[in-house]
């Protein structure tokens, strides 16, 4: 069994969370391969550019996802990143595969648990900024 190295991004926005609603369905952060010579970082930025039309500024490394598809296992290395700049085709992804929730809509929404911890994870560390004070998920530790 091949495994694919991916990258993405956990992208705030005006105090909320964008998340990508896969072709089944699914709710999931923008993600995707790397580009030969690319860093994680560089392919977290410009996956995230390509599926949402939003230009990221990287803020910290997030965690780690793994999933099955088929006979691939895929490793997906997530960047907490603050969205600086909506490009053009911002409006062409907006409402149709990329959609803006508060934060504790986006815990709601995101489809697998491990996307949820890492992006409890996140908010935590983030807690009076993206969520109210006092508001403590399930983890015990910040990122």
């Amino acid at each position: 069994m091949a495994q694919r190295v991916q990258a993405g991004g956990i992208v705030l926005l005006d105090r909320g969370v964008v998340l990508r609603r896969t072709a089944k369905g699914e709710w999931v952060f923008p993600k995707g391969h790397l580009e030969e010579g690319e860093s994680l970082e560089e392919a977290a930025r410009r996956e995230v550019e390509e599926e949402t039309g939003l230009r990221c500024q990287v803020l910290f490394k997030a965690g780690k996802i793994n999933y099955l598809l088929g006979d691939d296992k895929y490793l997906v290395h997530l960047f907490a990143m603050e969205a600086r700049e909506k490009l053009l085709f911002w409006q062409h992804h907006e409402g149709r595969d990329a959609f803006l929730f508060s934060p504790e809509e986006a815990l709601e929404k995101v489809t697998f648990p491990d996307t949820r911890e890492v992006l409890e994870k996140v908010l935590a560390r983030l807690e009076g900024f993206y969520l109210p004070a006092g508001r403590k998920g399930p983890l015990k530790d910040g990122v």
